[in-house]
């Protein structure tokens, strides 16, 4: 509900911090530690020997005197031993001072753990950072030196992510041991001091099994170093199913000197695009490799023969000349790469982010460094094929296709909006009604859309505006009105110049198309049931938890006004003005403060909200408030102060305030509902937040599931 991005100088900030300086100071920590020699005790050294003394001696005067010699006495914790007891607890006081040098060694161990996996985690950072920087500088040169210069970051990044992880774990468990083992000493612990000893194994036991999830995460986001295949919805055209598109395409290849693709895919979404390595089609779940050249059926009816030559032409500039090796090699393993490492970062929870924030913080920003180089080549790169398009064309013809293609856009985005989990609509030729909705209402304005970039899966287009600058045409009237032009009932059967048999190939891809949105609508409805199915139809009242804060306030109410009351009888007894007037003090402030506990524990006896399935329902208004009528909501919680804010939509009727117990604002003017109170019984500020929003995320679920018939299965 709250954008919780940080801005930009934000981000910076956190990197440094988070890769640079906390390893840093972790391993001065270390460095002092060592130098200071903190883990090594020669009173300890000195009280050992001492003790061998005494139990040698003990053993001695036994062995001498050859029975048990009961006038042998040892003291130890205040208590006198005699007989085979002295002996048996001076080589107890032994062992317990050898144990806790032990201890002692162990603890000194751990210092060069913290040094030296602190020191590697910087390092680490430091290398990283820095051939982001630098080698995302050199890939501006030139697209190969792009390819190249990745090529060795690809290889540098995985390696550093997983050390970076396995040292992040190592420096903590050894700062915490290192604490930990600070508390043996010789004799018992103390209840406080073993309470800290078991938190301490558990807290290292927690590093370690976030670390094990951490590395496991990591392990499928570093998999996508290797390029995960890319899915496409589509079919795979054989040169008999299109003998005429094959040959308009070997044509093409060879006036461009490109390479000839080792697939041509018929879909009905996206647009024209070329695309190298391993893709997967849907829903046949068919692998294909090499080079593939994907057509967008319903949009090839609209374009006339030189237009489909320039936008074809254009896709097989990109495997021409010096675009060959960027389009196979690096396109797609950048783009898989960068997918991983988002989704990485998105599904990541608070609790295992700290062992994989440093690393992942790397990662994110070396690829915002070649953001910057993809950016730049991508739009030349798109410059350079549209030049290839007009080669076997005209700049004109160019022009026209990238001006039809937006003002396709209008057609294909009516008829294909109802093709989604919540629509009843089902069309038998996505095709032919994409066509037949040119025709009845005509096509876009594509001079709205100038400064527009036509979509591309794995790369980045310029605005149209400039693209067609760029070929030197001017955008003027004739030319938008040409684009405009709807296409005629015999545009699909022009198509069997390229297809043997266009329509049967449009009706399957069509019914293929429906059988993955119903399958995803499926899985929709389970989605939304289940989040209906997370609150019960019981409502959830919210108490507020004054917890310690009311207790403190009462005990303190208390001392003051004893201490007023006893102020009181002394001055009685010295008749003593001043004595008088700080006995007032102490009783009014020890009176005001009771009252604040009074209330405190009166709020906390009755709920201040109750969460209902459509509903929420606040003390101090008249009226609940449908969860329909929040549009977004705030909270803030400052010295124990939990502020909620609703912000209501336009249609949303404002209660009015009550009499009664709640702490309630009303802003009419910005139509906002502010609640302020404690934290309620049994959550935290973030399980409250959760809450909240399992509430809202109900609520919605269910109002979609009304609305919309949504099927149960397949």
């Amino acid at each position: 509900m709250v954008n919780s991005q940080p801005k930009k100088g934000q981000y910076f900030l956190k990197l440094i911090g988070i890769t640079l300086l906390l390893p840093l100071a972790i391993m001065i920590f270390g460095i002092w530690a060592q130098a200071n020699k903190t883990t090594q005790s020669p009173e300890l050294q000195y009280a050992i020997t001492e003790q061998q003394k005494i139990v040698d001696e003990i053993s001695a005067r036994f062995e001498k005197a050859g029975k048990p010699d009961f006038t042998i006495q040892y003291e130890s914790g205040g208590t006198t031993y005699g007989g085979p007891m002295a002996l048996t607890q001076a080589k107890r006081d032994l062992e317990d001072l050898q144990n806790a040098n032990k201890m002692s060694d162990v603890r000194t161990k751990a210092v060069p753990f913290i040094i030296t996996s602190a020191g590697i985690s910087l390092i680490i950072s430091i290398i990283v950072l820095g051939a982001g920087i630098f080698l995302s500088a050199i890939g501006r040169q030139s697209r190969a030196a792009l390819a190249h210069s990745f090529s060795i970051l690809r290889m540098l990044l995985p390696m550093a992510m997983a050390v970076q992880v396995v040292a992040t774990t190592i420096a903590g468990v050894a700062v915490i041991a290192y604490f930990v083992l600070a508390v043996f000493h010789p004799g018992s612990l103390s209840n406080s001091e073993m309470k800290l000893v078991v938190f301490g194994i558990m807290l290292i036991g927690v590093i370690l099994w976030v670390a094990l999830k951490t590395i496991v995460q990591l392990r499928h986001a570093l998999a996508a170093f290797k390029p995960n295949p890319y899915p496409i919805i589509g079919r795979q055209l054989s040169r008999d199913d299109a003998p005429g598109i094959w040959h308009f395409v070997d044509e093409l290849a060879e006036k461009l000197n490109a390479i000839k693709p080792d697939h041509i895919v018929a879909g009905i979404e996206q647009g024209f695009f070329v695309i190298s390595g391993e893709k997967t089609l849907e829903p046949a779940k068919e692998t294909l490799n090499g080079h593939t050249l994907y057509l967008p059926l319903p949009l090839m009816p609209f374009l006339k023969k030189d237009e489909l030559r320039a936008i074809i032409g254009h896709e097989l500039s990109h495997f021409s000349g010096g675009d060959t090796e960027y389009s196979q090699r690096f396109v797609p393993i950048y783009a898989s790469i960068s997918r991983s490492l988002y989704a990485l970062d998105d599904g990541v929870n608070s609790y295992d982010r700290f062992l994989l924030k440093p690393t992942l913080y790397l990662g994110l920003f070396v690829m915002e460094q070649f953001d910057l180089a993809v950016l730049h080549w991508s739009r030349l790169r798109e410059f350079e094929a549209d030049k290839g398009g007009a080669k076997v064309t005209s700049n004109e013809a160019s022009a026209r296709a990238l001006l039809r293609s937006v003002a396709t856009d209008k057609p294909l985005g009516k008829v294909m909006s109802q093709v989604t989990v919540l629509s009843d609509s089902k069309y038998d030729d996505l095709v032919a009604e994409v066509l037949k909705a040119a025709i009845d209402d005509g096509m876009g304005d594509p001079s709205t859309h100038l400064e527009d970039k036509i979509p591309h899966p794995t790369d980045t287009h310029p605005p149209t505006s400039q693209r067609i600058e760029a070929m030197g045409i001017k955008t003027d009237t004739n030319l938008i009105a040409i684009a405009k032009e709807a296409p005629t009932q015999d545009a699909i059967k022009n198509m069997d110049e390229y297809f043997k048999d266009f329509g049967q190939l449009s009706r399957t891809l069509t019914d293929e198309l429906y059988k993955i949105v119903r399958t995803n609508a499926v899985e929709y409805r389970k989605q939304l049931e289940s989040r209906v199915a997370e609150i019960s139809n019981e409502d959830r009242p919210l108490t507020a938890n004054p917890g310690i804060i009311m207790w403190l306030i009462s005990i303190f109410a208390i001392l003051c006004l004893a201490g007023g009351v006893a102020l009181f009888f002394a001055f009685t007894a010295k008749a003593d003005k001043d004595l008088f007037i700080v006995s007032l003090v102490f009783l009014g402030f020890g009176a005001f403060l009771l009252w604040a506990a009074s209330i405190m524990f009166v709020h906390s006896r009755y709920p201040f909200m109750v969460l209902k399935a459509h509903e929420i329902g606040v003390t101090g208004l008249d009226a609940p408030i449908s969860w329909g009528h929040v549009m977004k909501y705030d909270v803030s919680l400052a010295n124990h102060q939990l502020i909620t804010t609703l912000h209501l939509n336009d249609a949303a009727p404002l209660p009015q305030k009550t009499k009664g117990k709640g702490r309630v604002r009303i802003n009419k003017k910005k139509k906002t509902i502010t609640i302020m109170g404690m934290l309620p019984k049994g959550l935290n500020f973030k399980t409250y937040l959760e809450l909240i929003d399992k509430y809202i995320n109900a609520y919605d679920a269910h109002e979609i599931l009304n609305k919309n018939n949504i099927p149960k299965q397949i």
